[in-house]
């Protein structure tokens, strides 16, 4: 077990000079003016605000025509580089179907996002630049009121993570009566996008209450289907997105005696190139390939296996309540329940990362030269390749992609959202709110890749679930008596498109079983917990200047974070220094992250005229984190050995 422990305090001054006011985003003054707007603790007119916030209120919506929520989000100006629409080329598809939020580009986890005035769980998947942030599609759609933005830096009043800016998304808290809410968006050769929604709210006695339920899904789009072409040879020599040499049908150098075995490990050398696989360029299978110019390798354009859009189907229920204590306290709270299932749409396989074999890394695609599929390739091939090929060969591409299918990973996000707190007046100038957040975020990511060892045992002879090997070493001559043996259980694996229109049976043929046996599952379960406590009281001073009276806000907060990761497939690690099952994915452990913050802030209004004010603010936050490895043993027999 190893820790990391590292503590550190930050301390934020801000002074802020508002010169004039207007507001900033809707068109009716009247309604804007009555709202108490994201970006201080001291209520007031968003016209006396130092910082630029904007506010897109409710009637916005709708004259949009009632958007969902990503469409709201990506028609604000100031987004930018949010992850809203398509996810296939964006780390892998963890984020699929996520909808985050990316103020002026700075990073996603720089935008502090609020449901309320609260902090949310983040999302349980990073992006490429390796910060997490909160799915904004798991808020209410039909609930939302208005949305507030602070288009500056909020480290003052909210801390470090609210450095771009903040979003706060306000719900309709009041709302009294019932609707519904049915949409649909058609895409051409897509079933397009569905929404429902329903939102109850009644007022009885003390008690106010609000539920809403949505239900929201995006059909897949495959870029086959969208009509997006791409140039398989571009005239400036690059290579185009959904392109590689890492193809299949694949591409193969000989291979050459070493060390005194039968058949080797290493490849030729001597001004010899690689040879495609004959059926190159004759798009057998679903998808086609290409010769690739002055390489010599087989070109596979993998696109038309991907998505533009994938499937995905979110469930939410809003709860939010209110409850009159007294004639100056009132409690409130809120529950929130959002679960996205989605599936991300890989290419099928993917290539082996090393492309040049060493003797002690089973890594490498070595193809035996009793390979029947080999053999049909000197065959196929003409007069001299029986003695160019006579140790063997190297493949370079994946184990299969014409053929398909597609690997259809699925995602699973779950959350909950909980608030209970209490505000009201404490004296007729000052005002307190005290309130516990809970909230947790599970996701549950699958993925598929070619395992490496059952790969090279296949290439030898040695492939299926029953067959067991004398040696563990697949290159071993002590297994030569078991290669293409079925009676044991033992099969050949064709790597080379005569595979693809084998008659099943046929010793060119890939039965399902040993294609079953060489795929492993990449897994992982992903648990985080967030606690929130806040303490707030505002107030006006008896002082008045040249604006009006001089008005302070002071408070406390203190919040808790854990994350566990648990993998649960073949990536799943007993040790440090575990091998590498796959031939692309890496092997995980199970970790443990967790913080503590807590923070005391304070602000302070001067308007020091109608047409000037100065803003005050400090905030003062201790950090302590703790990152954990857990090393324990956690799976044993991580890749089958005989």
């Amino acid at each position: 077990m190893s820790t990391i422990n590292s503590f550190s305090r930050v301390t934020a001054i801000g002074l802020l000079m508002l010169a004039s006011s207007a507001p900033a985003w809707a068109a009716d003054d009247a309604e804007i003016d009555e709202i108490v707007v994201t970006g201080s603790y001291i209520p007031r007119l968003i016209e006396e605000m130092s910082t630029p916030t904007d506010v897109l209120d409710r009637t916005e919506f709708e004259d949009q025509g009632s958007p969902t929520m990503v469409g709201i989000v990506q028609n604000i100006p100031v987004i930018k580089g949010s992850i809203n629409r398509s996810e296939q080329y964006t780390s892998g598809g963890v984020i699929t179907g996520l909808k985050n939020i990316n103020i002026r580009n700075l990073g996603m986890g720089r935008t502090l996002v609020l449901l309320n005035g609260k902090r949310p769980a983040t999302a349980n998947a990073n992006t490429n630049s390796d910060e997490y942030a909160v799915d904004v599609g798991n808020f209410p759609n039909i609930a939302l009121q208005r949305i507030e933005l602070l288009k500056n830096g909020g480290s003052t009043t909210y801390g470090t993570d609210a450095m771009a800016g903040v979003f706060n998304f306000i719900t309709r808290d009041e709302f009294v009566g019932a609707e519904f809410r049915v949409a649909h968006g058609d895409i051409r050769n897509s079933d397009a996008d569905n929404e429902i929604g329903m939102i109850f709210g009644m007022a009885t006695g003390d008690v106010n209450w609000v539920t809403s339920i949505e239900w929201e899904e995006r059909n897949p789009l495959l870029i086959v289907d969208a009509n997006q072409e791409v140039d398989p040879a571009p005239l400036d020599g690059s290579w185009p997105m959904g392109f590689t040499t890492m193809g299949n049908p694949s591409s193969f150098l000989p291979a050459a005696e070493t060390g005194g075995l039968d058949w080797g490990y290493a490849y030729r050398t001597g001004g010899l190139t690689y040879e495609p696989d004959p059926l190159c360029g004759m798009n057998v299978g679903q998808a086609g390939s290409f010769p690739v110019a002055g390489d010599g390798r087989c070109g596979f354009y993998y696109s038309d296996f991907t998505g533009v859009i994938e499937p995905q189907k979110r469930y939410k229920i809003f709860n939010q309540a209110k409850l009159r204590i007294s004639d100056r306290v009132e409690g409130y709270g809120e529950v929130l329940y959002a679960r996205l299932e989605s599936v991300y749409y890989g290419s099928p396989t993917y290539p082996p990362t090393m492309e040049i074999p060493y003797p002690w890394a089973p890594t490498a695609t070595i193809i035996h030269p009793d390979n029947p599929g080999l053999l049909d390739f000197i065959n196929t091939m003409g007069a001299g390749y029986d003695d160019i090929y006579q140790f063997g060969a190297v493949a370079i591409g994946r184990a299969w992609a014409i053929e398909g299918p597609v690997a259809e990973m699925p995602r699973t996000h779950e959350n909950w959202h909980t608030v209970m707190g209490v505000r009201g007046d404490l004296t007729d100038t000052m005002r307190f709110d005290v309130s516990g957040t809970y909230s947790t975020s599970t996701s549950n990511i699958d993925g598929q890749d070619v395992l490496t060892a059952n790969y090279a045992r296949g290439n030898a002879g040695l492939g299926g679930p029953g067959c067991t090997p004398v040696s563990d070493d697949p290159m071993d001559p002590a297994n030569d008596a078991l290669r293409g043996d079925t009676t044991n259980g033992c099969y050949w694996w064709n790597p080379f498109a005569s595979s693809i229109n084998a008659a099943p049976g046929s010793a060119l043929d890939n039965s399902e079983a040993l294609r079953q046996d060489m795929i492993g599952e990449s897994s992982g379960i992903t648990d985080k917990r967030q606690y929130q406590l806040d303490a707030v009281i505002d107030g006006e001073a008896p002082l008045q200047l040249g604006g009006g009276n001089v008005a302070w806000a002071t408070g406390v907060q203190w919040r808790y974070f854990n994350s566990l990761y648990d993998p649960t497939g073949y990536n799943r690690a007993a040790t440090p220094t575990a091998p590498n099952p796959f031939h692309f994915l890496t092997t995980q452990m199970k970790d443990e992250t967790e913080f503590k913050r807590w923070a005391l802030f304070g602000e302070l209004y001067l308007p020091v005229m109608d047409t000037l004010a100065v803003d005050l603010g400090i905030r003062h936050e201790d950090y302590e984190d703790d990152s954990v490895t857990n090393q324990e043993s956690l799976l044993a027999g991580m890749q089958r050995t005989g």
